[in-house]
């Protein structure tokens, strides 16, 4: 393992000897710094103490990948016949343990068009905005979204999917009054029920 200073350059190789064993997995679980990148590399030895090559080097920051994103119980706070503003819950961030969310990912199905298979549309590149604006889009489709979160690790899970159509609710009418009664003879009787229509 070779400690990586900060999140820039690699440092001068300082390389450091974790593991020796049979195994092919290892967890360093002590000594890690959050914010800090690791460089790993293997190589392999056989009875002979005959050495392989080096293997490639991965890099990891230890860290973990943002939480999944959440929506409050109305994400869609506007609507419009062809405009859409969704809204997201932002995540609360442990500085003692996590680090920053650099921007989000917002995916979409576009009216369907794509048979539930999402595409990416747009990012956000602030941490504190929790809302994206979708424009031009067609009256009386069903568009489907999905949020993920990034950060220096990665990109976080998926968001479960949301849908809305590009267009208002109407407004409930008013309650219906009685125009007329009739009754006509003592098996039938009609009424007529009016409403005022909504604007």
């Amino acid at each position: 393992m070779d400690e990586v200073e900060g999140l820039g350059a690699p440092n001068v190789e300082d390389w450091v000897l974790q593991f020796a064993g049979k195994a092919l997995t290892y967890t360093v679980n002590s000594g890690l710094t959050p914010k800090k990148s690791y460089r790993f590399k293997v190589l392999a030895k056989n009875e002979y103490a005959i050495t392989s090559l080096y293997s490639e080097i991965t890099e990891y920051i230890a860290a973990a990948l943002p939480a999944k994103i959440a929506f409050p119980v109305q994400p869609f706070s506007t609507v419009t016949l062809n405009s859409l503003e969704l809204n997201w819950i932002t995540p609360t961030i442990d500085s003692a343990t996590m680090i920053p969310i650099n921007y989000y990912k917002v995916y979409w199905d576009e009216g369907y068009r794509n048979s539930g298979d999402f595409v990416l549309f747009g990012l956000v590149t602030s941490y504190d905005q929790d809302f994206y604006t979708v424009t031009n889009l067609e009256t009386g489709k069903l568009y489907k979204f999905q949020i993920s979160a990034v950060n220096d690790v990665g990109e976080g899970v998926l968001s479960d999917e949301i849908s809305h159509y590009a267009m208002t609710k109407p407004d409930a009418p008013q309650k219906p009054y009685i125009i007329t009664s009739v009754k006509s003879g003592t098996l039938t009787s009609s009424a007529t029920i009016g409403w005022y229509a909504v604007i």
